[in-house]
């Protein structure tokens, strides 16, 4: 089977694609395109592997006018959908945000069972649980309001695309009659749009192909073994004065410096609000004389109530065999104590 990874950035994000393009690219031996939207004034090392395609402004013209966009979702998010049309000398493609680290093998992708769906995807964790961030009302109220009649929801940063199968439908055609129907109601665009269209032929794969951010510290790497990790927060392993859920990440992201000669400085700032070093020392501290207080037992308390709606839904997933690359095994995932480290919760195996 042939294979290829891309992305779909615009030049904010190019040194950031470009960064992992070359690990991918030294660790799979796979061609990676990298699609580059609007004004690309990067000041990044250039490719250095035949592996590495990139191609300038190809997919906006693509794109139906009167789509909604915000500041966190502009009109980049959609063009993922396009991007297949340029790759049709192969059989599958994996699309991949710009902020999703590769860290294990990923030789299981170009084996993974599609049984003839277009996509296979990793369920959303913002959606375990009642409400959805960013969302006033329920959370099946909502994704009624969308056009599921069903509660699956997948995050769109890692796709596993089928492309003769994904190639049948017209995407600029479909895109504008879903926001006729539902674009009062939809909040992560295209990701909604996809889930709609997709609802009953997306394949469910296991979190260890896009394991999000918020599956971070709760014990469940020793069962899941990442190989797609995919940094949703607004601090990145790059950030590497802030960044403190786990020092092997910014490490990666060091190694991945040297090796491609992109400068971790020209990547996209952190949007996360700035912690002084004294107070985060302070609060450390404090904590490993005993002391807590109320607002930080407050955050352990949620951190427990949020790890135990994880545990049923992956307990329940795996059970009903959802995930179509676990067979014959039953969720486990070693106990684990959480500690507030000043900044954030870790836990301790």
């Amino acid at each position: 089977m042939t294979g290829c990874f891309y992305f779909v950035v615009d030049g904010y994000y190019l040194n950031a694609a470009l960064l992992q393009a070359h690990h991918i690219a030294i660790s799979t031996g796979k061609d990676v395109h990298i699609f580059v939207e609007g004004p690309s004034h990067h000041e990044g090392a250039s490719p250095n592997s035949d592996l590495i395609k990139l191609h300038f402004n190809l997919l906006g013209g693509h794109l139906p006018k009167g789509l909604p966009v915000t500041e966190k979702w502009p009109m980049i998010v959609y063009l993922r959908v396009f991007a297949p049309m340029y790759l049709r000398n192969y059989d599958r493609a994996v699309y991949l945000d710009a902020d999703v680290a590769l860290v294990g093998d990923a030789d299981g992708l170009w084996t993974l069972p599609m049984q003839g769906s277009p996509v296979a995807a990793v369920h959303d964790t913002g959606m375990i649980g009642d409400t959805v961030p960013g969302v006033a009302i329920a959370k099946f109220e909502w994704l009624k309001s969308i056009g599921l009649r069903k509660f699956r929801y997948f995050n769109s940063g890692v796709l596993v695309i089928n492309i003769q199968e994904w190639l049948k439908h017209d995407f600029s055609v479909e895109l504008e009659k879903y926001y006729i129907s539902y674009g009062a109601h939809a909040r992560m665009w295209d990701q909604d749009f996809l889930n709609f269209f997709f609802q009953d032929s997306w394949i469910e794969l296991s979190p260890k192909w896009n394991f999000q951010i918020t599956l971070f510290n709760f014990g469940f790497e020793s069962f899941f073994n990442p190989v797609l990790v995919h940094f949703t927060d607004g601090v990145k392993p790059w950030h590497l004065s802030v960044y403190d859920l786990d020092s092997k990440y910014p490490d990666l992201y060091k190694r991945m410096s040297e090796l491609s000669g992109i400068s971790l400085d020209s990547l996209p700032p952190s949007r996360a609000r700035k912690q002084t070093k004294w107070k985060w020392f302070i609060r450390r501290l404090l904590v490993r004389l005993g002391y807590v207080s109320r607002k930080q037992q407050l955050t352990i308390k949620k951190w427990r109530e949020k790890r135990f709606s994880y545990v049923n839904f992956f307990t329940q997933s795996v059970a009903e065999h959802r995930f179509a690359d676990i067979a014959d095994s039953e969720f486990q995932c070693n106990a684990v104590k959480p500690i507030f480290n000043g900044r954030t919760v870790v836990v301790v195996t």
